[in-house]
C-alpha cells in the first residue's frame, strides 16, 4: 500500500532498468518515473510507457500494488497501435 509517492513522466538523462520488464530504458528517451514510501520502504524506479500502462491496469487488481520487479514481459511495438 501506497503511504506517499509521486509518479511522472520524463525523459531520462541516463541509462536506467525498467522496473516492470528489466529491459533497458535509453538515455534521452520517455519514461515513467515513480519516487515515494510504498508499504514502509522508499522506491525510486524508472518503467518504459507502455510498462507503465500494464503496470497501471493490472495495479488495481493483483496484490494491492505489488508486483515482482523484472518479472513481466514488454509489449511489442506492433501490438501498442
Amino acid at each position: 500500500m501506497s503511504d506517499f509517492g509521486e509518479g511522472k513522466t520524463l525523459k531520462t538523462r541516463t541509462k536506467h532498468r525498467c522496473e516492470w520488464c528489466g529491459e533497458g530504458i535509453e538515455a534521452g528517451t520517455e519514461c515513467f518515473h515513480y519516487k515515494g514510501k510504498f508499504d514502509g520502504d522508499w522506491q525510486d524506479w524508472y518503467m518504459h510507457p507502455e510498462c507503465e500502462e500494464d503496470y497501471s491496469v493490472n495495479r488495481d487488481t493483483a496484490d494491492d500494488g505489488y508486483f515482482m520487479p523484472y518479472s513481466a514481459e514488454r509489449r511489442k511495438k506492433e501490438m501498442m497501435a
